[in-house]
């Protein structure tokens, strides 16, 4: 679906899809029931991309930018879809939407950090940092009068430039842990 001007409604969607709402109906609930699971979808057709990204043969530090990188492409893909033009208005759904979020960057970004050898408390202070890269790329593409002020891509690096700088700051080396036999 394109991204149009006015919110989704049940009777567009059922127009769009050439279903009827009743038929929508028996299968969801309601609006936000359909936006859940749609996002359900999403997060699993992300953890995919994601755990690809794991299974590359490179360092931490480079599996962490592409991570960056792809979820930034997904949430643009998915948040200015058709179907979620009218997402602020749902409250009851943002609050899920909040919780699943943050639990899904965790989950996709601690394999990655369980690998590296440092410190368990310099381990938590880089997920802090992922998790807020993570909601501050979806919040870029969920809030409703987003403006063009940087591109996309110079977004996406301005993400990855905060984690490089943190990791620098802190003095992390990237290197997968060797695991010793």
């Amino acid at each position: 679906m394109q991204k149009k001007e006015h919110p989704m409604t049940m009777d567009i969607l059922s127009k769009n899809l050439k279903c009827s709402k009743k038929s929508l109906y028996k299968l969801f609930q309601s609006k936000n029931e359909l936006l859940y699971e749609v996002f359900v979808l999403y997060i699993k057709q992300s953890k995919g991309v994601l755990n690809t990204i794991i299974e590359l043969d490179c360092s931490g530090g480079q599996k962490l930018v592409f991570q960056i990188k792809a979820l930034n492409h997904i949430a643009k893909l998915f948040f200015n879809s058709y179907l979620f033009q009218g997402l602020k208005s749902l409250h009851d759904f943002e609050a899920v939407l909040i919780k699943t979020e943050r639990d899904f960057y965790s989950i996709s970004f601690t394999h990655i950090v369980n690998e590296l050898n440092i410190p368990e408390n310099r381990k938590e202070k880089l997920m802090n940092i992922l998790v807020f890269i993570g909601v501050s790329i979806k919040r870029r593409y969920t809030t409703m009068n987003h403006q063009e002020a940087v591109s996309d891509i110079q977004f996406s690096e301005m993400m990855v430039t905060l984690l490089q700088s943190y990791i620098q700051k802190e003095d992390i080396a990237l290197h997968r842990v060797q695991n010793v036999v």
